[in-house]
């Protein structure tokens, strides 16, 4: 029984030894989760599509960095999201892509492509 009692109290012993305070460290914020879906909210227009009464806000331009021969290769996706973002931090709620291409040198980039469009303000539908 005592061998019994031993073995039971080392178990008990060891078991709460794995017990810890651990922190958990998340990028999980409200504002970090609006932001991660804010280019949604702009849409992505083709370079002839009329833009009407709309107001130009601006150019925009999104860049996609390949900062390292690992990393995923530097794409207009990423490009055209970084750009609808850029868009959606002037107020805008459409984008019109003028055009993509690959940068030559981009500090801190083994490869690099840009997007460049105008930042729209649409206005109503009904108007």
């Amino acid at each position: 029984m005592p061998r019994y009692l031993l073995s039971l109290s080392v178990t008990a012993l060891l078991l709460t030894g794995c017990a810890g305070d651990y922190a958990i460290n998340s990028n999980l914020s409200r504002d970090n989760f609006e932001q991660y879906f804010a280019p949604s909210q702009v849409a992505l227009l083709s370079a002839d599509t009329p833009i009407g009464n709309a107001t130009v806000l601006g150019l925009v331009e999104g860049i996609s960095c390949q900062s390292d021969n690992r990393d995923v290769p530097a794409n207009d996706a990423d490009a055209r999201t970084d750009m609808r973002l850029q868009a959606g931090k002037l107020g805008a709620d459409a984008v019109r892509l003028h055009q993509c291409l690959a940068l030559e040198e981009q500090p801190g980039c083994v490869a690099a492509r840009a997007c460049y469009g105008q930042a729209i303000k649409q206005g109503n539908v009904n108007e």
